[in-house]
């Protein structure tokens, strides 16, 4: 006895087939950013955070930059009695290795300025965690507990 199927049904039976196999097949998805993940280091305030916060934050930053991996650490604080925020992040450039962005943002409102810059180094002190060579010629130091949370040394 011989199946017989009609012309209609003989097209549609792959289209079926097709189907059920994209449906059942497990899927993937597809990241754009398939990069390693950025660490967030944390945001500290410098006038308010522990020592054990600030130890953990910038020894965070500190490894990543040593391993040249994505990182960020954000610091509020005052620079030359001035409320000021500082950004950093680590940047794996191909020319130079591994620099950091820092982002200085001072004052509020109206008055509020952001400078950018690059800094070459990162060094962790035992209360502190100082960039250096930074391109806008100051190198800048986090501690904690200090009236001043930044300094900057021309």
């Amino acid at each position: 006895m011989s199946l017989s199927l009609s012309p209609a049904l003989k097209w549609l039976l792959p289209l079926a087939l097709v189907a059920v196999v994209f449906i059942a097949a497990p899927h993937t998805p597809v990241r754009a950013d398939a990069g390693p993940q950025e660490t967030a280091c944390g945001s500290l305030d410098l006038s308010s955070a522990s020592s054990a916060d600030a130890a953990k934050a910038f020894d965070c930053f500190n490894t990543a930059f040593s391993h040249c991996e994505p990182a960020t650490l954000v610091a509020q604080g005052s620079d030359a009695g001035v409320a000021t925020t500082w950004t950093f992040i680590t940047v794996n450039g191909t020319d130079y290795g591994c620099s950091v962005s820092e982002t200085i943002e001072r004052g509020a409102g109206s008055t509020k300025t952001t400078d950018a810059s690059l800094c070459r180094t990162v060094h962790r002190d035992k209360d502190s965690l100082r960039f250096t060579g930074c391109a806008n010629a100051k190198d800048v130091a986090l501690r904690i507990g200090s009236a001043v949370g930044a300094t900057t040394t021309p």
